[in-house]
């Protein structure tokens, strides 16, 4: 039963104005999540915006919906307010990302768990932050 899952969002760097960069970006966050629904998904529902928009955002053309607050406030902050976890996934990028720092004081402000993720070799490694 759905009611039962915790929904769970993962936050992850995506800007970057080299274009391999946010693809190479989009490929481990996809590789993350694909981890996670195989491991967690009896239990939670997985989110992660990257995986949602990331390959959707180059087919916007319309500058208007290329900007960090369409992104944040139109569509990332909706699924905050359902979240009861916040996975950050440390990938590069992750500390000095706009969005990940937004998205953290938006789950501090509204006592969202927070829970770190990084890769080390072939596995993933988590840790609660508070």
């Amino acid at each position: 039963m759905i009611k039962d899952k915790k929904f769970i969002y993962v936050a992850s760097p995506f800007s970057h104005e080299d274009e391999k960069v946010r693809d190479k970006r989009v490929e481990d966050v996809e590789k993350f999540v694909a981890y996670l629904q195989c491991k967690y998904a009896s239990k939670n529902v997985i989110f992660s915006p990257i995986v949602h928009s990331g390959h959707v955002s180059k087919y916007i053309l319309d500058k208007e919906f290329h900007t960090f607050d369409f992104w944040i406030h139109e569509i990332d902050e909706y699924f905050l307010e359902l979240t009861d976890e916040l996975w950050i996934f440390q990938i590069d990028g992750w500390y000095e990302s706009r969005g990940v720092k937004w998205e953290i004081r938006f789950a501090e402000k509204e006592d969202i768990p927070i829970i770190l993720w990084r890769k080390e070799g072939n596995t993933y490694l988590r840790h609660t932050v508070c």
